[in-house]
């Protein structure tokens, strides 16, 4: 029977993978519009940089990955949640944890614990 845990380093694995290859459609991505890098004393090119990229929209594979590394963070940490609430001797009782919200003020995080005490 795999450990508890493991399922957390499978997603972290899976989770640096896509960081490496969001790395890799980043750099292509700047490869392709050129602008990697600009003098910052010099107000005129910062300006022309400033409207190129204020223009431009991302490749659809970069949100993409983003998101599939936030998913796998987070479900890391859920699952980290779960099984120390497990080891505590409770009973999570929904498989959602963590789970974020927007309101007017921002985003944040909420730490959902309906569990029992039943062993």
């Amino acid at each position: 029977m795999p450990h508890p845990l493991e399922g957390i380093t499978e997603r972290l694995k899976r989770s640096e993978e896509n960081i490496r290859n969001l790395d890799i459609e980043i750099n292509r991505f700047l490869d392709e519009k050129g602008h990697r890098e600009i003098i910052e004393r010099d107000h005129e090119a910062i300006k022309k940089f400033k409207e190129f990229w204020g223009n431009q929209s991302f490749p659809p594979r970069i949100p993409v990955l983003i998101s599939e590394i936030l998913h796998h963070y987070r479900a890391s940490l859920d699952n980290l949640i779960w099984e120390l609430l497990r080891q505590a001797g409770h009973t999570p009782a929904t498989p959602a944890l963590l789970s974020f919200q927007s309101s007017a003020r921002g985003r944040r995080l909420l730490i959902n614990l309906p569990c029992s005490t039943e062993k």
